[in-house]
């Protein structure tokens, strides 16, 4: 999994290739050269990345302590795993 983060367009985007992120990529600088006038770029251009996701939020299911007596029987909670 890879991603573009655009912040003058669409955000965050997740691509399943480094291909794909590389050429999104590519394409948003382009549009943004265009824009540029002169030697004034959008001051957000260099916000402009991409990269290799490495990790992912999961959610799993926990079970109380019995003594517990405050929390639901079961609840959601989330942790990082590798992509």
């Amino acid at each position: 999994m890879y991603f573009v983060y655009d912040p003058n367009g669409d955000g965050f985007i997740i691509f399943d290739t480094e291909d794909e992120a590389r050429e999104y990529a590519d394409e948003v600088l382009d549009i943004e050269r265009d824009a540029a006038i002169g030697d004034e770029w959008s001051s957000d251009v260099e916000g402009l990345c991409w990269g290799k996701i490495a990790e992912q939020l999961v959610s799993f299911n926990v079970e109380p302590d019995e003594d517990d007596e405050d929390i639901a029987d079961v609840y959601i909670d989330y942790r990082f795993e590798k992509v």
